[in-house]
């Protein structure tokens, strides 16, 4: 649903300015369907995928080492659609 609610804002933009591009999605990475719709904008514009993460939860920047009290955020998980 995130992704085509955002293809639906970018068409809306292109009606007004036909040269405008989705060039890049930015997501938190701990939700695979929430960054899942960077994959569906990828597909329709070529858009390009950015992936964050919280500097309390180091999952990717320092291989899952580091405790956090983010709710929601698994300790050294990185969901599938990532990999």
């Amino acid at each position: 649903m995130t992704g085509q609610a955002l293809g639906a804002v970018v068409e809306a933009h292109r009606a007004e300015r036909p040269n405008l591009r989705a060039a890049a999605f930015t997501s938190a990475t701990g939700s695979a369907g929430t960054i899942g719709a960077g994959d569906w904008l990828k597909d329709r514009y070529g858009t390009k995928i950015v992936a964050v993460e919280a500097l309390e939860c180091p999952t990717l920047l320092e291989n899952g080492f580091g405790e956090h009290n983010i709710q929601g955020i698994g300790d050294k998980h990185v969901p599938l659609i990532h990999t």
